[in-house]
């Protein structure tokens, strides 16, 4: 091509660069025009962090460690004989079939994926060092009773019966590969491989790779790369070493800018420091309170930007407490974790606020959490109920204090508004009035708690009482909704005045007209629009042009003018959106 073309400007485009005598993508290319660095793309969210972990040192094959394994593996022979096997056949790949040192990592592998990976519901990938080793590697884990798992390998007409008895057709490997990425841990958890997968294999399920293999090079870092990609509460993957690729490693990240590689994968003990440092942060929000009052507790994160402070320092804490658990280094911070997991519910159960949800915590962290809920047996505590529910009452009873009592209502009550708002728009937007009158009165200091306490339970009363006032009305709850627009709308009122026909208001929410002007404006209405109701109506333009043309029409009738009609007609049209919605 540079022959063919030889004043163009070539462009090349890489993740993996490779530096060779021979080969040398900064020679090819020049120097680089743009480098987006690992660090950053974790912080953008495009790939997750890779954690390294050397396991088993006893087994590594690289290097000095060798000949102790070659001496471990073959003490029954004779000096002589293990000189003739040295000799002949001790090299690393040889030692790495080693049965006993296959069967010595399974166990490892097997142990250190059920505590730290499934939990959490990802899967695992296997890297053997020749299409034997992951046979025998496939055995193994077979024989162990480990997690479900298939072997991948590349095949060839001249290969013995034992390796072709694992050749797969095209299609049978597509489907490993699909069920892999897609099917439950149960039917598919470990793959096994020996080249194939390692590059361009894009499995979001896959977290941990455990490495038994010489890899070098652009090969090696792109192999460690199949565990980087997100996925829900995938906060890391993981390379666990068995090799011993760390000196490979740094290597082959010698080739890149300093700056580009920051990141590229950080030794797991590396977390602990971490750990501890978001521990305290997390804590510090605690810091000038009794830590056995979860009353005062919960008060702390009453502030909505502190508690999205505060849920944040969490989440860091609970990622990096389920990355080391169950590692006896992270049992320190086991309580704290436990008690501030249980502060966090008792605030989302009390502020209604669903951004405190434990699911967003890997499955370790909750399972400690929940299980500390259930045996301090405070779990009616820490789940928001309705103030429609019969348990509401039972709950407000249990809290000690007025200003916890009034709290737990104010709060519910603030979230039913919040949820049925457009359900019932007058009703709800006058109790939210009448709400934050009484917090404005009590900050004042104009009242006491237990007057508070009076006040919000009567807002609790007359919530409950909607229904009974709709009975008596002889309406359904969607046309009481429509009567109190009808009858809040201030020209309406004016109307009503010029009819002679005044509405009189009843104490706190509720409205009613001595005459049956607002009830028969109401039921005509609302038969109308429910004459147009059809499946999936308030997304067909048609059906509501229709619908806004009869209330138009209704409202014309009984004299409203323009400027009255277009308005009060929108304010039923967004009812009706809520109200009759199929």
């Amino acid at each position: 091509m540079r022959q063919a073309l030889p004043n163009a400007c070539f462009l090349g485009f890489t993740g993996t660069p490779i530096d060779k005598k021979d080969r040398s993508t900064v020679q090819t290319f020049g120097p680089y025009i743009h480098t987006y660095s690992i660090e950053q793309a974790v912080q953008d969210g495009a790939t997750v962090p890779i954690f390294y972990e050397s396991r088993l040192p006893d087994v590594h094959v690289q290097g000095e460690n060798l000949d102790t394994l070659f001496n471990r593996y073959f003490q029954d022979y004779t000096e002589k004989e293990r000189e003739e096997i040295k000799r002949k056949y001790a090299t690393e790949e040889m030692i790495g079939l080693a049965s006993t040192r296959i069967e010595a990592i399974c166990l490892d592998i097997i142990e250190h994926y059920e505590k730290f990976i499934v939990p959490n519901r990802f899967k695992a990938q296997i890297v053997t060092p020749s299409r034997e080793a992951a046979i025998i590697y496939k055995e193994t884990l077979d024989k162990l009773n480990a997690p479900s798992s298939a072997v991948l390998i590349s095949g060839s007409n001249n290969d013995p019966q034992r390796l072709k008895k694992h050749h797969k057709t095209q299609a049978e490997e597509k489907e490993i590969i699909r069920s892999f990425k897609e099917d439950p841990l149960e039917k598919l958890a470990i793959i096994v491989v020996c080249d194939k997968l390692l590059t361009g294999f894009d499995a979001p399920v896959e977290q941990v790779m455990y490495i038994d293999s010489p890899l070098k090079e652009h090969t090696l870092l792109q192999a460690i790369a199949r565990v980087n990609r997100t996925a829900d509460k995938k906060d890391y993957g993981l390379v666990v070493d068995y090799w011993g690729i760390s000196r490979d490693l740094q290597e082959v990240l010698g080739v890149f800018q300093a700056a580009d590689v920051i990141g590229a994968f950080t030794p797991k003990t590396d977390e602990l420091p971490r750990l501890e440092a978001r521990h305290r942060a997390a804590m510090r929000f605690f810091d000038d309170v009794n830590k056995a009052d979860l009353e005062a507790c919960i008060k702390i994160l009453e502030s909505e930007d502190r508690r999205a402070d505060f849920d944040i320092a969490f989440k860091r804490f609970s990622q990096s407490m389920d990355m080391v658990l169950p590692d006896p280094a992270a049992l320190r911070y086991s309580a704290d974790l436990k008690w501030l997991g249980k502060v966090r519910n008792a605030a989302r159960a009390r502020f209604r606020d669903s951004t405190l949800d434990l699911s967003s915590c890997g499955a370790k962290v909750r399972q400690l959490i929940e299980e500390h809920i259930r045996t301090e047996g405070i779990q009616k505590l820490l789940e928001p109920v309705s103030i429609f529910s019969k348990k509401f009452d039972e709950m407000v009873d249990i809290l000690t204090t007025p200003e916890a009592k009034a709290s737990e209502i104010e709060h519910a009550i603030r979230y039913e508004i919040h949820v049925r708002m457009e359900e019932d728009p007058v009703f709800y937007q006058s109790l939210k009035e009448q709400l934050e009158k009484i917090i404005k009165e009590r900050k004042q200091e104009r009242m006491s708690a237990i007057e508070e306490l009076k006040l919000l339970q009567a807002l609790v009363d007359d919530a409950r009482n909607i229904t009974n006032h709709a009975q008596e009305l002889g309406f359904s709850e969607a046309e009481y909704a429509l009567y109190k627009i009808i009858a809040a709308d201030t020209q309406v009122q004016e109307k009503e005045e010029k009819l002679n026909s005044p509405i009189i208001r009843e104490s706190r929410v509720q409205y009613e007209t001595t005459k049956d002007f607002h009830k028969e404006l109401t039921h005509s209405i609302m038969e109308s629009l429910e004459e147009l109701t059809v499946i999936d109506w308030i997304h067909k333009d048609d059906v509501q042009r229709e619908m806004r043309k009869r209330i138009k029409g209704i409202l014309r009738t009984e004299g409203f003018q323009f400027d009255v009609i277009e308005p009060l007609t929108t304010k039923i049209m967004d009812l009706a959106r809520v109200r009759l919605a199929k």
